[in-house]
C-alpha cells in the first residue's frame, strides 16, 4: 500500500483509500491545480487560496465548492478525463466523530462540502484518462468553527 499522501504525523484512517490501490496506474504528466469557493448565505464568496495565503482558518457553517482550476488544459489536449475526489478529515474531532473519511469517489470537475468541525483537513483530486492517473492535486482545508481568521 502506498502511503505517500499521508502527512508525517498522520495515520491512515480506517476507511481511507489510495488511488494506487484501486487498480489505477499512476503516470503523472500534468499539473492539477485545485481551488475552492468558500461561501455562506448573505456573505461574499472568497477563494480558499486567499485564506491559505493569509493563514486564516475557515469558520463553520460555510459551503465549500472545490474545483479543478486548470481543467481547460485537458479539454485543449482533447483528453477525456474522469475526475475522482478524496476528502480527508484530520484531527481529534474527526477521530472522535468517526468521520476521518478518505474514500475516493468519482465525480465531476467540481465537488461540494460543508464545513462542520475543526481540523487541518485536505481534499485531493485525481485526473484519470484510460485508467491512468495523469494528474493529481491537493489543497489544505484548515477549519476552526470558532476562531476563523
Amino acid at each position: 500500500m502506498n502511503y505517500s499522501g499521508i502527512r508525517k504525523k498522520e495515520t491512515k484512517a480506517a476507511s481511507e483509500q489510495f488511488i494506487e490501490d484501486l487498480g489505477y496506474k499512476v503516470d503523472i504528466r500534468y499539473n492539477l491545480k485545485l481551488d475552492c469557493d468558500v461561501s455562506q448565505p448573505g456573505m461574499l464568496t472568497r477563494k480558499l487560496s486567499d485564506f491559505l495565503s493569509s493563514h486564516w482558518k475557515i469558520l463553520g457553517g460555510r459551503r465549500l465548492r472545490f474545483y479543478v482550476a486548470n481543467a481547460r488544459q485537458f479539454y485543449d489536449l482533447g483528453l477525456n478525463v474522469e475526475y475522482y475526489w478524496k476528502v480527508r478529515n484530520v484531527g481529534a474531532e474527526a477521530k472522535r466523530r468517526n468521520c476521518e473519511r478518505g474514500q475516493i469517489k468519482r465525480g465531476d470537475k467540481t465537488h461540494e462540502e460543508p464545513t462542520s468541525f475543526n481540523g487541518n483537513h485536505y481534499v485531493e483530486c485525481y485526473a484519470v484518462v484510460d485508467d491512468v492517473v495523469v494528474a493529481r492535486g491537493r489543497i489544505d482545508v484548515p477549519i476552526d468553527v470558532v476562531k476563523g481568521m
